[in-house]
């Protein structure tokens, strides 16, 4: 199991100002440390579905 924190901290943490969750931000530490977590993570997974959770996220209502 595994958590991405969506908290306002994360909006502009990124390089140039930009919002570490951008699908711009391929290359920033962010992006490679949960990677490489994930790929940690799927060795010790039998069905290779690593169970994650994101908390601290404003819910915009369009995607009920």
């Amino acid at each position: 199991v595994a958590g991405i924190s969506f908290g306002a901290s994360n909006k502009t943490g990124g390089p140039d100002g930009k919002n570490l969750h951008s699908t711009e931000l391929k290359d920033n530490h962010y992006f490679i440390a949960t990677q490489q977590i994930g790929n940690i993570l799927l060795n010790f997974d039998s069905d290779k579905q690593v169970p994650l959770y994101g908390f601290g996220a404003i819910i915009d209502e369009r995607y009920y």
